[in-house]
């Protein structure tokens, strides 16, 4: 018998004693602070679910929401609040005191008028509109919580915090529906702003009505116009048009930006936020990878020795510090020499806005490829590739461009093809793959390395990109710090 949430949800008031006892002290805890902050796969461990990364992957809305149904029974909640379709087994989340909706003054007073069956006077009209409007306003920041991705794809950043939180101390809120939401804000500063799956009604809030779903879209709207780089709205919001309405409204009213001092340092905030989020999200990225592809094998979650995966020559061999915190499978993401080639393009067109380094990482790995932005997936990658066989979105980042090369334009005068932001991710991983990843576990090539260093600076020059100055200085850290004189 498999005693995961929904086994012990039957037995809620017949439990172990030794249960019982841990439970206990996970809600001491989580009380005394405002929440504690755990994976899933150590929440199952102390609560003794039976959940293994496998079982809870292959249905995780569905899981999350019995493992969330289970500890309110026992006082407790989970966030983030939405029922996320991209959480790992081992991703973290947060652990709450269950929010008392009633204990606050106002909920409090009515709940004594109808107890009392009297008739409500000019007073108790007062509390009952106070009531109602905390507990709509606590539906309504329900909502934005979960519909956050629709707006930032990853955590938010130091602008769409302060909007959030104003939002959050202008409005008039159940006392401990309040802490709920803090605690919810927090994770989304901190975490991720995790998807929902707004096409199953059963695994998302229900809908409002029309005065309240558009405050919703409302408060996404303010969010997402904070900050100084807006990300492309996701198309699964069920509510879109209501959004791109309220961002219009707000584009009408918002004074342009002044570049000073202050816009300066924001733009400086959200680059380095950028770069945050695409650690973020390649880690992501490999955990949906890897629960498409091991689907089906029976493998263990044994946490691996990545300091076996350490090339022989890398300087940092008897680094002791490292595979002390390896996520299981995590070693999975890690490229092996026979698995890509770095190759370079000398047949792109635009030779004059080009690259300095037109090259790509190309491998017939589907797994790496779904993982890393900057490889071009091939099952024959050493094999006479020129630039007129990749996707038009690779030969644009070739020719240092978002549009197609004059010649492929046909009639049209501009034809875009990718963006910015995708071009700076390829720029980026392909720097990271050849200045450390590949001299941690591939091979240590002096040669190389002053070769990628070069074109790196000259990049630099080029593009000013923040996200290069990281890499060089992790090179550093890693490779030439600590070196022997």
């Amino acid at each position: 018998m498999i005693k995961d949430a929904s086994f012990y949800i039957k037995r809620i008031k017949d439990l172990p004693s030794s249960l019982v006892e841990v439970i206990r002290e996970l809600y001491k805890e989580v009380s005394s602070h405002r929440f504690i902050c755990i994976s899933m796969q150590e929440l199952c461990q102390k609560l003794e679910l039976d959940y293994t990364e496998k079982s809870f992957e292959d249905n995780c809305q569905k899981n999350y929401v019995c493992i969330n149904t289970y500890l309110e029974m026992l006082g407790l909640k989970l966030v983030p609040c939405s029922i996320p379709v991209d959480l790992s087994f081992y991703d973290k989340i947060f652990i709450t005191p269950k929010p008392n909706l009633n204990n606050d003054e106002d909920c409090a007073a009515v709940r004594a008028l109808i107890k009392e069956k009297r008739t409500p006077t000019q007073s108790d009209a007062v509390h009952i509109s106070r009531m109602n409007n905390k507990l709509s306003n606590y539906n309504v920041m329900l909502r934005v919580f979960e519909g956050l991705f629709v707006v930032s794809s990853s955590k938010l950043d130091p602008h769409q915090r302060l909007a959030m939180n104003n939002i959050l101390s202008e409005l008039e809120l159940p006392k401990e529906g309040l802490g709920y939401l803090r605690a919810c804000y927090t994770y989304a500063s901190e975490y991720r702003n995790r998807h929902c799956n707004y096409k199953n009604s059963q695994y998302c809030f229900k809908p409002l009505n029309d005065e309240q779903q558009k405050r919703v879209s409302r408060y996404l709207a303010v969010i997402s116009a904070s900050t100084s780089y807006r990300e492309p709205l996701n198309k699964d919001y069920p509510y879109l048009s209501d959004l791109e309405d309220e961002l219009k409204k707000i584009a009408h009213t918002q004074p342009a930006r002044i570049a000073n001092n202050a816009h300066i340092r924001a733009k400086a905030d959200i680059e380095v936020s950028t770069l945050e989020n695409r650690f973020s999200s390649v880690r992501q990225s490999s955990y949906n990878y890897l629960f498409t592809f091991v689907k089906g094998k029976k493998e263990t979650a044994s946490s691996e020795d990545i300091v076996s995966k350490i090339a022989d020559n890398s300087p940092i061999k008897e680094n002791s510090a490292i595979g002390k915190y390896v996520t299981p499978n995590i070693t999975k993401l890690i490229p092996s020499k026979d698995a890509i080639s770095l190759h370079y393009f000398d047949d792109i067109k635009e030779k004059t806005t080009s690259r300095v380094s037109p090259c790509l990482y190309i491998t017939d790995n589907k797994e790496l490829c779904l993982t890393y932005p900057c490889m071009f997936y091939r099952t024959d990658k050493d094999h006479g590739l020129k630039a007129g066989m990749l996707d038009n979105a690779f030969v644009a980042y070739l020719n240092n461009s978002i549009l197609l090369p004059i010649g492929e334009r046909g009639n049209l005068d501009l034809v875009t093809v990718t963006s910015a932001k995708t071009n700076d991710a390829i720029l980026f991983y392909t720097f990271f793959l050849r200045l450390i990843l590949n001299n941690i576990f591939i091979s240590f090539d002096e040669k190389e390395n002053a070769k990628a260093l070069a074109e790196l600076e000259e990049e630099y020059k080029n593009s000013e990109k923040r996200e290069l100055l990281f890499v060089r200085g992790l090179y550093f850290a890693l490779f030439e710090c600590c070196k022997n004189p």
